[in-house]
C-alpha cells in the first residue's frame, strides 16, 4: 500500500490533482475522504479505483471527461448506463487512444472527429486516416508522435501502406 510521504501535510493537497493522480495512495486517499473529489477529474483518472468510484456513482460521472480516459474499462460505463452512448463526446472519444475507443470509432464512422483522431496515437487512428485522406487534419497530424516510424539502417525512404505498431517508435 503506498502512504503519502511524512513530510507532506495532506490537508495541503490540492484536491483537483488528487481526482487526477492515478496512484494507489490517492485514491485510498480520496476512498477515505469522498468529500476531496472533484468528479469531472476523476472522471478522465485510468486508475482502477477511479473507476470503481464512478462505478458506485454513476450520477456524478462528467460523461464527455470520462470519453477521453483512456483505460479501456472506463469506456465499459457508457455501455453499462448509457445503453445508446447519446453521452459519448465523440470528440473526445476520437481522440482517445484506447483499443476500445478505436472500436467504437469503427463502429460510428459517421461520429468520428477527424481534428481529433489526427492527434490521436493509437495505431488504428493512422489506419482510419490513411483510408480518409480527405478527412486528416494536417495541424493536428503533424502533432502525432506516430507518424514517423523506424525504418532499417540503409534502407530507403518509401510509402508505407501497411501499419503495424512495431512500425512506431
Amino acid at each position: 500500500m503506498e502512504q503519502l510521504l511524512n513530510w507532506i501535510d495532506p490537508d495541503k493537497l490540492d484536491d483537483i490533482g488528487l481526482s487526477s493522480n492515478p496512484s494507489d495512495g490517492a485514491l485510498d486517499l480520496l476512498f477515505k475522504h469522498p468529500e476531496k473529489i472533484v468528479w469531472f477529474w476523476l472522471s478522465s483518472n485510468p486508475s482502477d479505483g477511479a473507476l470503481e468510484l464512478l462505478e458506485k456513482n454513476p450520477e456524478k460521472i462528467t460523461w464527455y471527461m470520462l470519453s477521453s480516459n483512456p483505460c479501456d474499462k472506463a469506456l465499459e460505463l457508457f455501455e453499462k448506463f448509457e445503453k445508446n452512448q447519446k453521452k459519448i463526446d465523440w470528440d473526445w472519444l476520437s481522440s482517445n487512444p484506447s483499443d476500445r475507443a478505436l472500436e467504437l470509432l469503427e463502429q460510428n464512422p459517421e461520429k468520428i472527429r477527424w481534428r481529433s483522431l489526427s492527434c490521436n496515437s493509437h495505431p488504428k487512428a493512422l489506419e482510419l486516416l490513411e483510408q480518409n485522406p480527405d478527412n486528416i487534419d494536417w495541424h493536428y497530424l503533424s502533432r502525432n508522435l506516430l507518424i514517423f516510424c523506424k525504418q532499417p539502417k540503409g534502407a530507403k525512404r518509401n510509402n508505407l501502406t501497411s501499419i503495424t505498431p512495431d512500425s512506431f517508435l
